[in-house]
């Protein structure tokens, strides 16, 4: 019964340093993408960059979610529940969204919500940002919204798009750990 356990703190101790030690590289490499698609001027040019930018963001996303995993792993994420103005996380969002959706030809749209919840605001914003980056990295073209509705003493946080949707044979299944699903005739998996 202690192996087990040996080989998953060793799992996770592998998980937690490879991804730390990548995450350098492929920030330097985000870097001199940035500096690359200021100086390029031919479309082709900006066209491969900004694929390459694209590449580079998913493998960040990656990483972070390896190190989310060896963070569960190790029982070292722990709930902080403070009281906050859900407003302050949807701003936060964004920000940093808006950008991305709009380098992508898509549009954003946060409503406004005043509402003062009792969560975790570091890990909701983890389980948001996953579900917002998703939609924008699955949306060719159209909206990517973030609202929210109040009632009954429970606030709900809804993030929609005009991506290629998921068969509903396939709900209970997208909650598996690393699973995706390949809609006909769609040339990414999601």
């Amino acid at each position: 019964e202690q192996f087990p356990n040996a080989v998953m703190l060793s799992r996770s101790r592998f998980l937690a340093a490879a991804s730390h030690d990548l995450r350098q590289p492929v920030q330097a490499l985000s870097l001199l993408t940035g500096a690359l698609r200021r100086t390029v001027k031919t479309p082709l040019a900006l066209e491969m960059v900004q694929s390459q930018q694209h590449s580079l963001d998913a493998m960040t996303n990656l990483l972070n979610s390896l190190l989310d995993i060896s963070r569960l792993d190790a029982g070292a994420v722990t709930t902080e529940f403070e009281d906050f103005p859900i407003q302050r996380l949807i701003d936060r969002l964004s920000a940093e969204f808006a950008r991305q959706a709009k380098q992508k030809g898509l549009r954003f749209v946060a409503t406004t919500c005043t509402t003062i919840i009792r969560s975790d605001p570091n890990l909701l914003a983890e389980i948001i940002q996953n579900l917002v980056s998703n939609a924008i990295r699955y949306t060719d073209k159209g909206t990517v919204e973030m609202t929210c509705t109040e009632g009954n003493g429970q606030l709900c946080l809804h993030v929609r798009d005009t991506g290629i949707g998921i068969d509903p044979k396939h709900f209970e299944a997208i909650f598996r750990e690393f699973h995706q699903v390949k809609a006909p005739g769609a040339t990414k998996e999601g």
